[in-house]
Parts: C-alpha cells; structure tokens; sequence
C-alpha cells in the first residue's frame, strides 16, 4: 500500500513538475492585453491585468489539477476497499484513504469558491 502511494505521489509531482516547465514567457500581444512588451522586458506570463485576474486564474489552474487528482484517489480508496476482504487493518486504510480524498475535494472545491468571494469583494469596493 505505501508502496503504491509513494508511486502515485511521484508521478503526481513529476507532473507537475513538467506542467510548470511546460509555461513559457512569451511576449504579450499588443492591443487588447492590457501588458505591452519590448524585446529587453520580460512579460507577465499570466497575461492578467489585475490582482482578481491572477486569484481567478490560479483558482483554476489549481480546480484542473486537483480533481483528477482527487478522482484517482476516490478510486484507489474504493478499490482498496474491494480488496480489503473484511481485513479490519486494510480496511483502515482503506477508509483513511477515501476520508482524504474526500477532504482533498473539499480543499479543491473550496478553492473555487474562495477566489469567487474574494473576486466578489474586491469589485463591491
């Protein structure tokens, strides 16, 4: 079981790690974006020009990493608990695991509905 996890939290992260190597600096187009770009200066990557931009942008990018995340944990709990066969210390696990999961969602979940308060707050000012 650690085993497993251990695997599936490295190749979490190696995701990741090539998720953020994959983001480039590139030069803003001129016009609508409100970022103009010289050939010395570096650009906004985020291509935002305000603060509630970036906090919905993030929110986002952490809602579209989070829930495949969370569903692939959903379905190792559930499997661990399949495969448990009436085991009280697998089936531990097995319920600890999904218990996290199901927090993780939360997290995930709530992380939408932060942004959306503090966007909304921001423009009642």
């Amino acid at each position: 079981m650690k085993k497993s996890f251990d695997r599936l939290a490295l190749l979490y992260s190696v995701s990741l790690s090539l998720l953020a190597a994959s983001f480039k600096f590139a030069y803003a187009q001129t016009g609508a974006d409100c970022v103009s770009c010289t050939d010395s200066v570096l650009c906004n990557p985020l291509k935002s020009c305000t603060f509630f931009e970036v906090i919905v942008k993030l929110a986002r990018a952490i809602t579209a990493i989070g829930i495949p995340f969370v569903a692939i944990m959903i379905v190792w709990g559930g499997f661990l608990y399949v495969t448990s066969q009436g085991d009280p210390k697998k089936l531990e696990t097995a319920k600890k695991t999904l218990t996290w999961a199901l927090i993780g969602s939360a997290i995930v979940i709530g992380a939408i509905a932060l942004a959306t308060a503090v966007v909304n707050f921001g423009k009642s000012l």
